[in-house]
C-alpha cells in the first residue's frame, strides 16, 4: 500500500487534493517521491532539503557516506556508489526528475548557511552547537539553486524562500513551515484542518 492510500484509508482527506513536505532528507524524499509519481501531489515542499543529490558528484557521494550517522544521508548501501551506479542516483534525484515535477507546485526553502539569520545563530557552545550545521546548510543551498535551474528549464512551477544566514536546524525549519503553509493551503484549495497538518 502506498503512503497516500494509507492516509486516505485512515484519515479524513480529499484524495484528489494532496501534498507532501519534508525537511532535510525528508525534503529530498518529498520531492523525489513527487517526481517518481508525477501528478500524484498538487504541491511538494522541501525545507533545507538535499534536492540535488548529484551536485558535486562523485565527491558528494563520499560526503553523504560520512554524514550518514549524524544527518541520515544515504550511503553506498542505498543506491550504490555515485561512480559505478550513477543511474540509480539519477533515478531518485529531484533535480534529475525536474521534468516529472511540472504538474506539481514546488516550494523550496533554504538559508545560505552563514551566521546572522533571522531565527538566530548556533554560536552558543553550551546549547545545541554544531558548527557543521552552517557548512551543511550552505551545501544544501547550492543544491537548491541547482534544482531551481533544472525546474526552470523543465517549465515547472515553483516558489522559493531563500534567505541570508541560517543553519541546518529547527528554528529555521519552523519558520519555513510558517512560510509554506499558506501557500500549500492556496494550492490545495482551502484551509487545512488540524488533522491535515
Amino acid at each position: 500500500m502506498l503512503l497516500p492510500e494509507f492516509v486516505n484509508a485512515n484519515f479524513s482527506t480529499r484524495p484528489e487534493d494532496i501534498g507532501v513536505a519534508g525537511l532535510s532528507m525528508g525534503g529530498f524524499g518529498a520531492l523525489s517521491y513527487a517526481g517518481l509519481h508525477p501528478g500524484m501531489f498538487k504541491v511538494a515542499a522541501s525545507f533545507s532539503g538535499a534536492v540535488d543529490m548529484l551536485y558535486g558528484a562523485p565527491v558528494s557521494g563520499v560526503a553523504f557516506d560520512e554524514l550518514h550517522e549524524v544527518y541520515g544521508t544515504p550511503t553506498d548501501a542505498v543506491w550504490g556508489s555515485q561512480v559505478a551506479d550513477y543511474s540509480n542516483w539519477e533515478a531518485h534525484n529531484p533535480a534529475s526528475l525536474a521534468p516529472e515535477l511540472v504538474r506539481t507546485t514546488i516550494l523550496l526553502a533554504s538559508g545560505t548557511g552563514t551566521p546572522g539569520g533571522a531565527e538566530g545563530d548556533a554560536l552558543d557552545p553550551t546549547g545545541d552547537f554544531e558548527p557543521g550545521d552552517y557548512v551543511l546548510e550552505n551545501a544544501i543551498f547550492q543544491m537548491n539553486v541547482s534544482l531551481v535551474r533544472a525546474l526552470t528549464l523543465a517549465g515547472a512551477s515553483f516558489t522559493t524562500h531563500f534567505y541570508l544566514g541560517g543553519y541546518h536546524w529547527w528554528p529555521y525549519w519552523q519558520e519555513d513551515l510558517h512560510w509554506a503553509l499558506p501557500l500549500i493551503q492556496k494550492v490545495l484549495g482551502g484551509p487545512l484542518s488540524a488533522a491535515s497538518t
